[in-house]
């Protein structure tokens, strides 16, 4: 059992999701590998509708549940996470990768394909502020 060490880890999961919007469909797939041998142990695929718009800043309201499903229906649990978005580097310190680390329970790295671009203002002290 993986005591939080990133560097114990046995087995690596990535997680990403694909989009069809013309459809409103997507698939979010989780792959299961060895760490160090990089040995394909097993992977999940779910497809289902998209559910939520996408709103900068939100990602994890988008993507988490389904790729939850995803990690749910491999056949080992996974030491690590590897999730295509964003964890601490997030503007407010907490995307997708910190969302799944903490709902897991497992040590989780964000590894996005391009740089959150833009800024945002500090939330509002009022239930329902946006920034």
């Amino acid at each position: 059992m993986l005591t939080g060490r990133v560097d114990q880890a046995t087995t690596v999961a990535g997680l990403d999701v694909a989009y069809n919007t013309s459809s409103g469909r997507l698939a979010a797939a989780a792959v299961l590998l060895g760490a160090t041998s990089l040995e394909h142990i097993g992977s999940a695929v779910v497809l289902d509708d998209i559910r939520f718009d996408y709103e900068p800043g939100l990602f994890a309201f988008r993507e988490l549940p389904v790729l939850l499903d995803a990690l749910d229906r491999l056949s080992t649990r996974p030491d690590l996470l590897v999730l295509d978005g964003h964890g601490y580097a997030h503007p407010e310190r907490f995307g997708i990768a910190c969302h799944a680390g903490l709902w897991t329970g497992i040590p989780s790295i964000g590894c996005a394909k391009s740089p959150y671009v833009g800024t945002s203002e500090a939330l509002g002290e009022v239930r329902g502020s946006r920034a």
